[in-house]
This record gives structure tokens, C-alpha cells and sequence, in this order.
């Protein structure tokens, strides 16, 4: 059967493409079901190109829209991201949901027809759907028999997103689909079961709806600036340890990761304090997945500088602490760097807070503006010629990893000298081959001859598919760092580190805290154990 039939036939299954012009709004709540908690869902369209979509649970609490030419994210402690902006508004688009407007021609949507598959023993007819600037692609499967809509493939912010449709009903002409389930299985997360509670077609939405919230007060308190921006820091194997305050505790260490999509604190420190847990849910790291645990830390303090009153995540940071050889008690993620500023001093080892509306920058370094993806900043750069972005990481020690979609498309591994060696980070290890290539360019700055980690393995933070790979602390060491997500930008200047030669530690030891030993984690060779017993020093 050709496009045309399919999309006939289609059409007519839905409710005829007369009614589907006639619904320009649409209001829907959801009962969320997940395998560890339970939430509500609530979503608005505006034809063309207006929506919201709203998910409240114990554990999370996240909304994201468009308001017609931007679209935004609030984030679970009410923060306002700009996920994209300048995009077309409605031009030649049809008046009809976003959803189905792959239905009526139009040339900002380009379809074709891919080979049918089975899927469940049901045979399915596969469009490939083109749009918007830089492309998006999503692949539509629609039951040969029924020709309703049964997946849809499309990639959200770096990760495969998988929606299955089902149990479809009747309402006011047409058939609408009560029970979607929306997974993500290269990362092994578990499935969100969505299962539609009350509809609403062609309600009067207004626009306040769909425009970009406003942040509430402002939840981070500069108490004192001049203290913020020289904050003591000790950075050991290019982790960065900054004392904080959780809840008026003494301090304790945590580490400033980039890298991390929230702020965690340990487990132990959250059984030390009384904090109640929400719930939990997976998180995605180096390693693969690890569950963590919703709490509420009414306060984190620096020196110079607190926050107020945020949802964030307990978790197990035992292994953390055998990896660094330092008690850690917690990740300062991206719920800090969205609030403040921050500049990373390698060599004087110190850490400088702002508050982004007073920033102006005005120094000689190179200032690369990115984007934020899974509220981690990714900026522009290129590998031995191949282009891509970059996600920029203070909690990895490692120089640059380049994941398994870059190693398959360019082939990086052939007829290159290659150690196995393990990356160590969130959720466990990752399988890695240390090589070096020619040049890394950031901007106007070049480095030659990085040492480059090649992740072989598919379900960990490292092989998003929107980055070409990770830049961690040893790269950035090179470098007093700004980091200014309010503008989405990274700053560059250079130290006297930067000509220094990238070199790798093979020996495998790693000290093992309050122990005065160190232990034999890996050698740089496949095939010896993972750990054997420490030796005293």
C-alpha cells in the first residue's frame, strides 16, 4: 500500500479528516502509573502549535510547554528553562492539533513510507515524519488492520522515546486512545503507564496558559557576595570538593558536578538529619541506571551563599566514596548552576558564586554558548574534523568520552592503540577504550592530542545520541571555567595548565577513606580482576 492510501485510510480511522479540522483545542488528565510511584497528568493543545503538559507526582513535578515560538520547561523547584527559541510559528502550518497535523500536506512536514513490521504479531505500516529546523525525526507505526495509530519512536533531549497506543474509544466522533505507554529502553528506565482520566475537546484555553511562567521569589540568598566569589575548594583527580551545609549540619564535603541532572545527598546524611523520603525513581549515570529517593532539604548553605527550600534526591554514595578516597556526602548539580553563576579556578583551587543578574562578563576568555539538554550544559565543538556538541562535566576526572553512536558512525576504533580501562561514575562502572586523537576545538581553542575514553556500552549518560561525547575535569582543568547557564554559556580562559601534556593514570590504586591503605581497583589491562585485596601503605 502507498503513503497516500495509508494515510487515506488512516485518517478515516480516526474520524474523517472533516472532524479532525474542527478540533482546534483539547484538555486531557491522566492517571500516571509508574513501577515506583503514582502521579496525575494533565495536558492542553491550542492548534497550531500552542501546548502544556503537566506531571505532579510525590517524586516529581515538572512542566513543559509552548507558547506558539518557544518552547520552556519548569523544572520540580519551579526554575524556568528556554529549550528552544525562534521557532516557527504556525506558518504554513494546518489549524489542527500538533498530533495529527502530519495528516493534512504541508511543507514544514515531509513523510515517507518505510518497510512494514510485526509488532506483537500485528502488523504495522511505518511512516518516517521530518520536521522543523534542525530536524526532528519520529517514526509512526499504524495497524495494518485497525490503521490506528499503535508507536511512536521520537527522541526527547538526547534519549529514544518509545509511545505505545492502545484501548481506543469513541468521543464525539473521534477515536481517541485511553491508555499510552511511554518508555525509554536504551536507558532501561521503567515505564510511564498513562491511562486517560477526563477529556475535554475544543475548550476555551487562554494564552496566559501556554506562556513562559514567571520564576516565583527567588529561592537563593547571596548572603554575603564578596565571600561567594572566593570560596576554598580542594580539587583532587580533577573532582572539585566544596564544603556545604544541608539543613544547618556541619559542613560536609560534595562534590560540584555539571554533569548531574539534580542535587543528591547521601543516604547516610539524609538518616543523620530526619529527612523523610517521597519515593523513589532511576536515575541515568556513567554506570548505567541507580535508584534514588525523593526528599525536601530545606536549606543548603556555602559559604556566601544559601538556597531555600528544594525538592531534590537521597541516594547510596558508598562507591562514590571508595572511588574518590574522600567522605562525600553529596553532588551539587544543576540545581545550583541554574541559580548562580559559577566560576571553577583550577589552579588557585577556588570557586567563584554570582548572582546572573548582576554577571556582565568582560575578560579576554572564549565564550562558547550552548544549550541545556537533561539540565546539563552541552556546547559546540569538534573531534578530528566531526562536528557535534559536547556535554561539559565537573564531576568527571576523566578528559574526553566519546560515545558508542560517535564510534559506530566514524569508526574511531579501527587501527588505533586502545587500552580497556573502566569509568567510574553514577549507577557504577562503563566499559572504556583510552586512545588519543589529533585535536579537540572548542571555539578558537585547540588542544592537541587529548586523551579520549571511547564508551562502549549503550545505557549510560555518556551515549546520549544529542552529544558526540563528555568533557570532563581534565580538559577543564586547563581552564578557570564560567559557567553561566542563565545565558547558557561556558567561559574559557586559559591557565598555566593548559600547556601541560594530558596523561593517564594506570596504576589502578585508589585510596580508601579513613583506611590508610590504597586499593587495587584495575590495572590498564583486560582481564584482570576488579579488585583485589588492599595493601597497607
Amino acid at each position: 500500500m502507498n503513503l497516500n492510501s495509508i494515510l487515506h485510510y488512516h485518517c478515516e480511522a480516526l474520524g474523517g479528516a472533516e472532524r479532525l479540522q474542527h478540533i482546534h483545542a483539547w484538555h486531557a488528565t491522566y492517571r500516571v502509573d509508574v513501577l515506583f510511584w503514582q502521579g496525575r497528568a494533565e495536558e492542553f493543545y491550542r492548534a497550531p502549535d500552542k501546548s502544556r503538559f503537566e506531571i505532579i507526582s510525590e517524586v516529581t513535578n515538572e512542566t513543559t510547554g509552548c507558547d506558539g515560538q518557544t518552547r520552556w520547561r519548569l523544572d520540580q523547584n519551579q526554575q524556568v528553562q528556554v529549550l528552544q527559541e525562534k521557532t516557527i510559528a504556525g506558518a504554513g502550518k494546518p489549524n489542527v492539533l500538533p498530533d495529527y497535523q502530519y495528516l493534512f500536506p504541508s511543507p514544514q512536514i515531509q513523510l515517507r513510507s518505510l518497510p512494514a513490521v510485526n509488532i506483537d504479531e500485528v502488523r504495522c505500516f511505518v511512516l518516517e515524519k521530518i520536521e522543523g529546523d534542525p530536524p526532528e525525526v519520529e517514526q509512526l507505526f499504524i495497524d495494518a488492520t485497525t490503521f490506528l495509530l499503535k508507536r511512536r519512536i521520537l527522541h526527547d533531549q538526547g534519549l529514544p522515546v518509545q509511545i505505545d497506543f492502545s484501548d481506543y474509544r469513541p468521543i464525539q466522533g473521534l477515536q481517541v486512545a485511553h491508555r499510552f505507554v511511554q518508555s525509554t529502553p536504551i536507558a532501561g528506565f521503567p515505564a510511564l503507564d498513562f491511562q486517560l482520566e477526563h477529556i475535554r475537546l475544543n475548550p476555551l484555553l487562554p494564552d496566559s496558559l501556554f506562556q513562559i511562567p514567571t520564576s516565583p521569589a527567588k529561592d537563593v540568598v547571596f548572603v554575603d557576595p564578596v565571600v561567594a566569589r572566593q570560596i576554598p575548594v580542594e580539587i583532587h583527580n580533577y573532582h572539585i570538593y566544596v564544603p556545604v551545609q544541608v539543613n544547618d549540619s556541619p559542613p560536609v564535603l560534595f562534590i560540584l558536578d555539571s554533569g548531574a541532572g539534580s542535587t543528591v545527598i547521601s543516604q547516610e546524611l539524609a538518616d543523620q538529619l530526619h529527612i523523610p523520603r517521597r519515593g523513589t525513581m532511576p536515575i541515568l549515570g556513567v554506570g548505567g541506571q541507580q535508584l534514588v529517593e525523593a526528599v525536601q532539604v530545606e536549606k543548603f548553605r556555602l559559604p556566601g551563599v544559601e538556597i531555600h527550600h528544594q525538592r531534590t534526591y537521597a541516594m547510596d554514595l558508598s562507591e562514590v566514596r571508595l572511588q574518590t578516597g574522600r567522605e562525600v556526602h553529596g553532588v551539587l548539580g544543576y540545581d545550583l548552576f541554574i541559580r548562580c553563576v559559577i566560576r571553577v579556578d583550577y589552579e588557585q583551587q577556588r570557586l567563584g558564586l554570582f548572582d546572573p543578574r548582576g554577571f556582565a562578563y568582560s575578560g579576554e576568555g572564549e565564550v562558547l554558548t550552548g544549550k541545556l539538554v537533561t539540565n546539563i550544559l552541552q556546547i559546540p565543538g569538534s573531534i578530528n574534523g566531526i562536528e557535534g556538541d559536547f556535554r561539559v562535566d565537573t564531576g568527571s576526572s576523566g578528559c574526553l568520552h566519546l560515545g558508542i553512536r560517535v564510534l559506530k558512525e566514524h569508526n574511531l576504533l579501527k587501527n588505533r592503540q586502545l587500552m580497556e580501562v573502566n569509568t567510574f561514575g553514577i549507577g557504577g562502572e562503563s566499559l572504556t577504550y583510552l586512545t588519543r586523537m589529533e585535536n579537540l576545538q572548542l571555539g578558537h581553542v585547540r588542544i592537541p592530542d587529548p586523551l579520549v575514553a571511547l564508551v562502549a556500552e549503550e545505557a549510560n549518560i555518556l551515549s546520549l545520541e544529542s552529544t558526540l561525547g563528555t568533557i570532563g575535569g581534565q580538559i577543564l582543568h586547563k581552564f578557570t571555567v564560567y559557567f553561566d547557564y542563565s545565558r547558557r554559556q561556558l567561559i574559557l580562559e586559559k591557565n598555566r595548565l593548559f600547556d601541560q601534556p594530558l596523561q593517564v593514570d594506570t596504576s589502578g590504586m585508589r585510596p580508601i577513606p579513613e583506611a590508610e591503605q590504597l586499593g587495587l581497583h584495575q590495572t590498564a589491562q583486560s582481564g584482570v580482576p576488579e579488585f583485589s585485596v588492599p595493601s597497607k601503605v
